[in-house]
């Protein structure tokens, strides 16, 4: 039953991922596609209906995190105190700047609104990016199962690391770059020109760094943790997840040259979707590994709840996440066209 909450806790995770992440990228990418306010209002209207809903799987992965594995939700909460609360300081002022920015007609309170859209957005991004290298990297448990992590201690992931090190700033610039890429290509298959035309551009020049960052940050992975290795030697076939993401992000890349954005996105929805597995499958069963020894990891088993309350959650989980994935799929469905500037009346050229 461990394993089963395991499972649908990386499964929430990766669609969150997938969702919350081209609300994000078309956030980084908003000052530079809209070059006037209607533009930037025909960008903001292609999220606005359907990014709380997205949100939603953020909430969700949490309860599922504090019901199953209350210890593990414990520990890490404590130990990236100041980090969540970041966390938290960003998800409100990027959620109050979409919802808030047409309730007072003013320039400055426009203006005001689209820096907090983009400025959130971006620190959010690379934040999730850090968070999971912070839990690939490990984290110093303690022997009652406690830790704390600071901000920084410096760059070097021996000894103490902070929240930032070298490697999870790589993981933190990782997640940026994919989320620019997925965003942009959702931008130009819910937009028309000049917002298709930039995000189309936006999607091929971000294609480059999405492969090369993330890239070399899985080849510095298992130097920075060799645990992680240790599922994929005993499982070849689980080779084939981060073999796949490989090939998604080249797929990601030729398909954004070529002007292709439902592809596009398509290819990087997968390339998400394999990069989170791939992380899960690497931790499994541990939910935080301890620098200290693997005797102070938190598992699945030593951090879950009773097999009574597992068992009979899974049913109410099951119930509520099918509701959430409905209330999703019927969002996006009924506002899938695209959004036209109120300046511009042109039509994209190429649209696929």
């Amino acid at each position: 039953m461990e394993t089963v909450w395991f499972c649908l806790l990386a499964l929430v995770a990766a669609v969150y991922a997938l969702l919350d992440g081209y609300d994000l990228g078309i956030g980084m990418l908003y000052p530079f596609v809209g070059r006037t306010r209607q533009q930037r209002e025909a960008a903001r209207q292609t999220i606005l209906p359907v990014w709380d809903g997205n949100e939603v799987w953020l909430v969700a992965g949490g309860a599922i995190l504090f019901f199953t594995f209350p210890r593990a939700f414990s520990a890490a909460f404590g130990g990236f105190y100041l980090a969540f609360f970041v966390l938290l300081w960003l998800l409100v002022p990027r959620g109050l700047a979409l919802e808030l920015r047409g309730h007072v007609a003013s320039p400055l309170w426009w203006d005001f609104c689209d820096g907090a859209f983009f400025a959130a957005s971006a620190a959010l991004a690379f934040i999730y990016g850090v968070a999971l290298g912070n839990v690939l990297r490990g984290v110093p448990l303690d022997a009652d199962g406690y830790f704390f992590v600071p901000f920084w201690t410096g760059l070097g992931i021996r000894g103490s690391p902070g929240v930032f090190d070298w490697y999870t700033l790589m993981c933190g610039i990782s997640g940026v770059a994919i989320l620019i890429v997925h965003g942009a290509a959702f931008l130009a298959m819910r937009s028309t020109d000049p917002l298709y035309s930039r995000a189309i551009a936006a999607a091929r020049w971000g294609a480059l760094p999405a492969i090369a960052v993330p890239a070399a940050t899985a080849v510095v992975t298992p130097v920075v943790n060799p645990i992680l290795l240790h599922n994929f030697s005993q499982h070849p076939w689980a080779y084939a997840l981060p073999a796949t993401a490989a090939g998604a992000s080249l797929a990601m890349a030729v398909l954004a040259w070529r002007g292709r954005e439902r592809a596009t996105f398509l290819a990087s929805s997968l390339l998400i979707l394999l990069l989170v597995g791939s992380a899960a499958l690497a931790l499994y069963p541990a939910l935080l590994i301890a620098t200290t020894g693997r005797p102070y990891d938190l598992t699945i088993y030593n951090s879950s709840a009773t097999h009574y309350a597992l068992t009979a959650g899974l049913v109410w989980a099951g119930v509520g996440l099918l509701l959430a994935g409905s209330y999703s799929a019927v969002n996006h469905y009924l506002f899938r066209g695209r959004e036209r500037p109120a300046d511009d009346s042109a039509a994209p050229e190429g649209a696929a």
